[in-house]
């Protein structure tokens, strides 16, 4: 019942009273003329119903003939005809709808959450340096770009992330903490070498250091001992605490075919719309039979005036079928592959806490492979807690 209203109400009803002695011929007229006619009932001595708006501006002078009295011109149609008589109210009013929605597509701050150490001002001061400063439109904001530059700018952040929320631009911070280094007294414990090196520093924080800086120390070699001579003679047990850095060498041969097997993308393809509004996806077309191999492209298409007022957008995912072909592979593109993998496996070994002092690479080939022979000086962490089990007192 209330959308049958609202449906009349947006194409508009009048209606009117008619006192006639002749109602059913009038109606009986009134249908022969495809007047929409509905809600007709008693009133005094005459009748009143509501005829469609659409109607009675089509058979307007039939209507008044009849001897018909308009008592109220009802709809949306109606309402908004009365605004032409005020020029400047509604010119008034288009011009606000369209200042707001103008507005509403710019940053007009910036908020950020999660800081401690790290000012609103020094951030405020990174991004200005890079050009983002509000007022800002929103279409020219990535997330990932700025993102990138609190990162670049702070080394002490964790993580951050950058949302929208209506015209503010917020910004959430996570800062490292700070390790505070302390001995934990409950079991004795050594340092000992995990891989063989050679020590380039050493600093001992709690226990006996047992090596020095340019000493050679072979795995499972003890570096800084738990047992600890006091000035009386007495010795006791201590759980070692201590940073131990070792230069280390590797030797790596890679290998790659010069003929693979390829997947190239052909010109048959599958795609998929999506109607993207306020950071949601609605998939609004989808092939119902994608390849079963296939290479996926995705691209953004922004719709004039849509795009930078709602931030409306389609989004086209494009999967191509694919072939596998035998080609001959460049030897540019495996250089480059084998030095990705080098440091791949480099990072395998050697962890975060590592960098590299020296290297030797050389490419060759034979008449079936690409060779990378490296030779990798590195710096790394190579002392590991282990346990003290059985000590005999003297």
């Amino acid at each position: 019942m209330l959308l049958y209203r609202l449906w009349n109400y947006l194409r508009g009803y009048v209606i009117i009273y008619i006192e006639n002695i002749s109602h059913e011929k009038i109606i009986n007229l009134f249908k022969r003329k495809n007047i929409t006619v509905w809600d007709v009932k008693r009133k005094n001595k005459g009748i009143q119903l509501i005829i469609e708006s659409k109607s009675y501006n089509k058979e307007k002078e039939l209507i008044i003939n009849t001897g018909a009295i308009v008592i109220k011109k009802c709809g949306l149609l109606f309402s908004l005809s009365k605004l032409k008589r005020r020029k400047g109210f509604t010119l008034g009013i288009a011009l606000l709808v369209v200042c707001v929605l103008y507005f509403c597509s710019f940053i007009w701050n910036i908020e950020i959450i999660g800081n401690e150490s790290i000012t609103n001002n020094q951030i405020i001061d990174a991004l200005e340096q890079n050009n983002i400063t509000v007022p800002l439109n929103i279409n020219k904001i990535n997330d990932a770009y700025i993102e990138n530059i609190l990162y670049e700018n702070f080394e002490s952040l964790k993580f951050a992330e950058v949302y929208i929320e209506g015209t503010n631009l917020l910004v959430y911070l996570k800062e490292k903490k700070k390790i505070d280094y302390f001995v934990e007294d409950n079991y004795p414990s050594n340092i000992i070498a995990k891989k063989d090196a050679v020590i380039n520093k050493i600093i001992v924080k709690n226990g006996e250091k047992l090596v020095k800086e340019g000493d050679v120390v072979v795995k499972g070699q003890t570096l800084i001992n738990g047992v600890v001579e006091s000035q009386t003679g007495e010795k006791y047990l201590v759980h070692s605490d201590g940073i131990v850095f070792g230069q280390t060498y590797y030797n790596l041969i890679l290998k790659e075919e010069k003929v693979q097997n390829i997947s190239l993308k052909t010109d048959k393809k599958k795609s998929t719309y999506y109607l993207c509004f306020n950071e949601k996806k609605y998939k609004i077309y989808d092939s119902k039979s994608k390849p079963k191999e296939y290479i996926k492209e995705s691209k953004t298409i922004h719709i004039p005036v849509l795009s930078s007022l709602f931030r409306i957008c389609l989004f086209k995912d494009e999967y191509y079928q694919t072939e596998i072909k035998t080609v001959n592979v460049d030897k540019t593109y495996i250089k480059n592959k084998l030095t990705i993998k080098l440091y791949e496996e480099l990072y395998k070994y050697c962890g975060d806490n590592s960098s590299i002092l020296q290297n030797n690479i050389e490419f060759c080939e034979d008449e079936t492979y690409f060779f990378l022979k490296a030779k990798v000086e590195m710096l790394e962490r190579i002392g590991e807690t282990a346990r003290i089990n059985d000590i005999e007192e003297e």
